[in-house]
């Protein structure tokens, strides 16, 4: 194999930007934003490029934010990188000196620590028709889980500090959820509750691990994902599910949390899974399966909640982070133990991949209704609209105008048609739960699936939230419903489940029968805030649809939420490649834009489908104006990936095209009519409507 294509990318920037300056898409992106805090994008931009001396990029990496920005609305911070980081150094460039700069940031970052081992163990194989391992990957892995424990020790750390009491109700605790639990039970406070090392129920996991702070959280999402890989023999399933889930929750409490960002749910801890709730998705060859788990957070319960301190920026340079390991810029290894792990050879990447393993098979993914009417119990923090948050004025009025802009009702019908709300299922739970009294319980709602690649699926999310973004910082009314995905491993992983919604395949068969249309449906059920969110996310999603080329936009891949927001989901085809071998019917639609979704603004010449017309032209701008942001995490994306991410299928074609479609040569004026023809190629575009037409003979999805 020819390795100058991968290791040397110089004949691909030219590609790629043969149409623009390279250096005008590199230069001075590294500015001083937090006094000494670089900005991570600019940094990044500057590794992908090459030229600079590696010491001077791993003292500009020591210097960008490592930490989420709670106050922000904008991630610039390395681990929202870590895809992008992880992919480069295992497929292209694994300097020393930016292993020993990996290596240093995870002994000093819990959080990092753990998102870096499960994207390392995400690459560690590549499972299609068969299984590759990534011998170099699995022997760094190997290394770098083994310092981690050591450096961990038993501690399980939120906001830096361990909270465990004798807990004298450990026997009630455990038979909370079985048949065996009296609901007179008094409920347990904060101090009652015991948080120690998740035990696994698998024993070859407990090697050398029962006192393993690193390992408690990673032990238990492998029991997790155990259960979905077994669980496609079962019979019944269900019965089976819930089986494995009450073993489970003999060892919860414990020191284990869901890695996500989103709404800081990574600082709770797992109470119980609520056992009796789960279900079985069964699919022809896999079981996904949903969860909702009961967390709470213990510095919340001894009101010693930081969340502006843990806002603020921890870099390697100059840490904030308030934990007993010393941040002094080294590495502290036991080379005797561990004498390759600064040894891996730098003259190419740990694993380069030459075989065409290219999976065309989409993901199937399911979901259930999203609270969002629940705006009350969020952080204030979360609901801040600028940067630095000066004016608490005008914080409290965005808080207050939010939940106004939510607090809004579906008619009696359309009650009916989404079922209980998340609401009102967390207030059930919560009135029987042992733990029901904790000030900060919540639930969250999950799907675990094995036998797919997430990988992609985490990408593509992480694309749509950096849309999302620029939308914010843009102060542009269109909102992408995010919710995370990770992967855990090479074919399995943790997607959080929508609540309150409904699939459009699934809201159509019921309207049916009833001899409706989505227009009468909305007359009837819907406000003209409904209406307006409706068109919001209509925009929204059309301008990510068009500029990632998100495909296979059929009704079961397409929710509305109880408050009339679209939602996409399942994204095995975008950037290029798309379903139907040879055919691709849907590859030349810029995006879908039925007549139905139309005829709820009032028409093609109604002042809502103007407002549509109008904000996806300004949107259009806003990610033109910020299309380095998107550009960076394809590219970084593509220079490993290449060879078997399936959006990649095409190679630099996927690249250039990306490109191309923000037309950046184009002045204000031609871009208009640009947009305008965009849409009006899209308004019933014959090749979506076969498409849907397509999915209903061969799976039965309405259309």
């Amino acid at each position: 194999m020819n390795y100058s294509n991968i290791n040397d990318d110089t004949n691909y920037c030219c590609i790629v930007n043969r149409r623009r300056n390279s250096e005008s898409f590199f230069a001075n992106h590294v500015i001083d934003d937090e006094g000494d805090v670089l900005n991570t994008n600019g940094v990044l931009l500057q590794l992908y490029k090459g030229g600079l001396d590696i010491e001077v990029i791993k003292t500009n990496l020591e210097k960008v934010r490592l930490n989420p920005n709670w106050l922000s609305q904008k991630r610039d911070d390395l681990e929202y990188y870590i895809p992008q980081f992880i992919n480069y150094l295992v497929f292209r460039d694994n300097h020393k000196e930016l292993i020993n700069f990996l290596i240093n940031v995870c002994q000093n970052n819990f959080f990092f620590a753990h998102l870096t081992y499960f994207q390392l163990k995400s690459l560690s194989q590549i499972v299609n028709k068969k299984v590759i391992n990534l011998k170099e990957v699995i022997k760094f892995l190997d290394l770098y889980t083994n310092l981690m424990k050591k450096q961990y020790g038993d501690e399980y750390l939120i906001n830096g500090q361990e909270f465990v009491s004798h807990n004298p109700y450990k026997e009630v605790i455990q038979i909370y959820g079985t048949a065996g639990y009296d609901q007179s039970t008094p409920k347990l406070n904060a101090s009652e509750i015991n948080i120690q090392q998740y035990t696994s129920i698998n024993g070859d996991e407990q090697t050398n691990e029962l006192n393993s702070g690193f390992s408690s959280t990673i032990n238990f999402w492998n029991d997790i994902i155990r259960i979905s890989e077994r669980l496609y023999l079962a019979y019944p399933q269900i019965i089976s599910l819930k089986a494995d889930l009450q073993r489970i929750n003999q060892n919860l409490p414990s020191s284990v949390y869901i890695p996500f960002v989103k709404d800081q749910i990574r600082n709770y801890v797992v109470l119980n899974i609520v056992a009796s709730e789960s279900k079985v998705f069964s699919t022809k060859e896999r079981s996904p399966f949903y969860i909702c788990l009961e967390i709470y957070r213990p510095d919340v319960e001894k009101d010693q909640q930081n969340d502006l301190k843990q806002s603020e920026a921890i870099t390697l340079h100059k840490s904030f982070l308030q934990q007993k390991m010393s941040i002094n810029g080294s590495i502290h290894v036991d080379q005797a133990k561990y004498p390759n792990v600064h040894n891996i050879s730098v003259q190419q990447p740990l694993q380069i991949i030459d075989e065409d393993i290219i999976d065309e098979t989409p993901t199937v993914q399911f979901y259930c209704p999203d609270n969002d009417e629940d705006v009350v119990q969020k952080s204030v923090y979360q609901s801040f609209q600028k940067e630095n948050n000066e004016d608490f004025v005008s914080v409290a009025s965005s808080f207050i105008n939010e939940i106004k802009q939510k607090s809004i009702l579906l008619g009696e019908d359309g009650q009916y048609l989404f079922g209980e709300s998340a609401k009102d299922q967390e207030q059930r739970i919560k009135e029987q739960s042992l733990f029901g009294n904790l000030k900060s319980w919540r639930l969250v709602h999950l799907i675990v699936k094995s036998g797919d690649n997430l990988k992609q699926e985490q990408f593509a999310m992480q694309l749509l939230s950096t849309i999302d973004q620029i939308f914010s910082i843009e102060d542009l009314p269109m909102r992408l419903s995010i919710y995370e995905v990770i992967s855990l491993g090479p074919n399995y992983g943790l997607i959080e489940m929508v609540k309150d919604a409904i699939t459009i395949d699934s809201l159509k068969r019921q309207l049916w029968n009833r001899q409706q249309t989505l227009a009468q449906f909305f007359d009837d059920n819907f406000s003209d805030r409904h209406r307006t969110n409706f068109l919001h996310s209509l925009v929204g999603y059309s301008l990510a649809c068009y500029i990632l080329q998100l495909k296979d936009r059929h009704n079961g891949n397409i929710l509305l939420k109880r408050d009339g927001h679209l939602v996409h989901i399942d994204f095995g085809f975008f950037l290029g490649n798309a379903p139907g071998k040879g055919i691709e019917i849907e590859n030349k639609v810029p995006f879908k834009l039925l007549s139905e979704y139309i005829e709820i603004l009032g028409g093609v010449q109604s002042d809502l489908f103007k407002k549509f017309r109008e904000l996806f032209y300004k949107g259009f701008m806003a990610l033109r104006k910020h299309s380095d942001r998107i550009l960076l995490l394809v590219k970084m994306m593509y220079s490993g990936q290449k060879n078997y991410m399936p959006c990649f299928k095409r190679g630099d074609k996927s690249i250039t095209q990306l490109e191309e479609r923000f037309f950046q040569y184009e002045d204000n004026t031609n871009l208009n009519i640009i947009c305008q023809n965009i849409i009006n190629s899209s308004i019933d575009n014959w090749r979506a409507k076969w498409y849907d037409k397509y999915q209903y003979f061969v799976q039965g999805i309405f259309y």
